[in-house]
């Protein structure tokens, strides 16, 4: 923050995770955002109708990690059976690169205040994610349903509008 007018901030981050196959356990996430108070800049000092107004930008990544523990690993069990001898087989195929699910967002926006009683926010977003974590389907001549696997990536985008109004004021509060 410098002199309630710019505004400067970012991270960074490295998260590893054992629900994840061995090559592909750690993930960077990094973020930066920047905004601009300029109804605190001199040109618009005295300005009683546009109370505050503030222009911002941020971008990011995130992670998600599968829902369940040990997805990435070839699992045997011993509980199986061939007639009447004891069996052991393969229970789970398993992902070895099996890696993060990673999401990269950005947001611009402006948020207005008019009088001290109005006020407007108008957003744009774009996420993207890609390496999505699905249980995907195969062939079940190898034994196996599915697999999950970090396959496809989506893309949502939009504009985002909120109006609000302060439409009590009591002093006496």
């Amino acid at each position: 923050n410098y002199a309630d007018k710019y505004y400067l901030s970012g991270s960074i981050r490295a998260d590893g995770s054992s629900r994840l196959g061995i090559d592909n356990r750690w993930g960077n996430f990094w973020s930066g955002s920047a905004s601009w108070r300029f109804t605190k800049e001199s040109f618009l000092e005295n300005n009683d109708v546009l109370t505050d107004g503030k222009i911002r930008f941020s971008y990011g990544t995130n992670g998600n990690l599968p829902p369940f523990y040990y997805e990435h690993l070839a699992l045997y069990s011993f509980s199986g059976g061939y007639g009447e001898n004891p069996a052991i087989f393969v229970d789970q195929p398993g992902n070895a690169k099996l890696g993060w699910e990673k999401s990269y967002n950005m947001n611009v926006g402006t948020d207005l205040n008019l009088f001290g009683r109005f006020g407007v926010v108008v957003e744009y977003y774009n996420k993207l994610t890609e390496g999505l974590l699905l249980d995907r389907p195969i062939s079940y001549i190898i034994g196996f349903e599915s697999t999950w696997q970090n396959i496809g990536k989506i893309q949502n985008n939009g504009l985002e509008v909120e109006v609000h109004t302060v439409n009590i004021s009591n002093s006496n509060d």
